[in-house]
């Protein structure tokens, strides 16, 4: 039984249980189990569950209503969505907690998205109004839970005035960080506009896309690179380019933020340390330049790919620039 202020998580086990699954112990480990609530494990004999529910959900400060790709059209023994009968646990929930004024957090898993007000039925058809948040897989999970954690927080400790209104939205998950549960709290209106019926594109998740541009600006320095050193340039500008190439992936692939791109002025700093004065200065302009594209696009690469995804790309476009020049050096050399 949730405790008066507690977090109750309303979710279908046949959409999102290892999701909800996830996101639960983080909750869990951060408010403590007596302040998240996830399952109505047994209705007590001879009770009307509709006002059982209802009962629980008010005891609760704020409701997350977790929606995974099945959500709004599993089906029962009927054949009809589940969403449609007045009896569905999780529509009695929500909708509790719409009637209540009690803020309710739409949180999206595994590339779900905000279904449009006509697909909902009854009360539900007010879940839209509310800010929605993203939980994405891994590597950016925690991140995003953390996220969450803060959101409620704000929640858990707002002031229940009588006077209290809800605020303007922010970002993400802030949009109702300030709202009352006072019986004249509304839901916030999103800062985006009115959901039409392309509100499902803009809830998705941001699709991965590879930077062509930034990826043929690497390739093109580690040509020129490759055709300087097959043109007959002093070894240590080839050992130079090559430690810049390989160290320089490693670092943006695996290490976090702005420490990727130290990491990257390291390497270079390192190699230009050990290599000749006689390296012409061209050819440091472009290690360095080299180092630099490299950078900006595994900076780019880190936000839809996995590391060892971003190692591959940026390896396989410098080994490539790399080859081509030195074909080309010594193809055109006299």
């Amino acid at each position: 039984m949730p405790t008066p202020g507690s977090i109750f998580i309303s979710y279908r086990r046949s959409d999102s249980i290892e999701a909800t699954g996830r996101i639960y112990d983080y909750l869990e480990g951060h408010f403590g189990r007596e302040h998240v609530f996830k399952d109505v494990d047994s209705i007590p004999l001879g009770v009307n569950f509709r006002e059982y529910l209802d009962q629980e959900v008010g005891r609760c400060k704020v409701l997350v209503a977790v929606i995974g790709p099945t959500w709004l059209t599993v089906v029962g023994a009927d054949g009809k969505r589940r969403l449609e009968s007045p009896e569905d646990f999780v529509r009695i929930e929500i909708e509790s907690a719409l009637r209540r004024k009690i803020p309710v957090i739409p949180l999206f898993v595994n590339n779900a998205a905000m279904p449009n007000k006509a697909e909902l039925p009854g009360e539900l058809k007010a879940l839209p109004d509310w800010q929605s948040m993203v939980i994405r897989h891994d590597p950016d999970f925690r991140r995003d839970v953390k996220k969450l954690i803060q959101g409620i927080e704000s929640i858990m400790g707002q002031s229940q005035s009588p006077q209290a209104r809800p605020v303007s939205p922010a970002k993400g998950i802030e949009s109702i960080m300030g709202q009352s549960q006072s019986p004249q709290a509304r839901p916030v209106s999103p800062v985006s506009p009115p959901r039409s019926s392309g509100s499902r594109q803009r809830n998705r998740p941001k699709t991965r896309a590879i930077p062509w541009l930034r990826l043929a600006i690497v390739l093109g320095l580690y040509g020129f690179q490759g055709w300087f050193w097959a043109l007959g340039a002093p070894a240590e500008a080839w050992a130079v380019a090559v430690a810049v190439a390989v160290v320089g992936a490693v670092a943006v692939a695996v290490v976090e933020g702005w420490a990727g791109a130290v990491a990257v002025a390291v390497a270079v700093a390192v190699a230009m340390a050990v290599a000749w004065a006689v390296v012409l200065a061209v050819a440091w302009a472009v290690v360095v330049a080299g180092a630099v594209a490299l950078i900006w696009t595994g900076r780019k690469l880190k936000a839809h790919f996995r590391p060892i995804q971003v190692f591959g790309i940026l390896g396989g476009t410098e080994t490539a620039g790399l080859i081509a020049g030195a074909l080309l050096g010594f193809f055109s050399s006299p």
